[in-house]
């Protein structure tokens, strides 16, 4: 089985609570999500999917970011 192809990549601002965020993926049936702190290294990544599902969205997340 291949890496998974993202279906939805989006660049945005973010100004919501966790808890929006989370309400929102649901709603939006959106299992990943990557966040970018401006001006660091650091990335936050949310998943809200199985644990093999995990794998596989891990997988296509490194090779996007690499």
């Amino acid at each position: 089985m291949s890496d998974p192809i993202p279906k939805n990549l989006a660049m945005g601002s973010l100004d919501m609570s966790l808890r929006d965020l989370l309400l929102h993926m649901t709603k939006n049936r959106l299992d990943h999500a990557v966040l970018v702190i401006p001006g660091t290294e650091l990335r936050i990544s949310i998943t809200t999917a199985s644990l093999n599902k995990t794998d596989l969205i891990t997988k296509a997340v490194q090779r996007i970011l690499t």
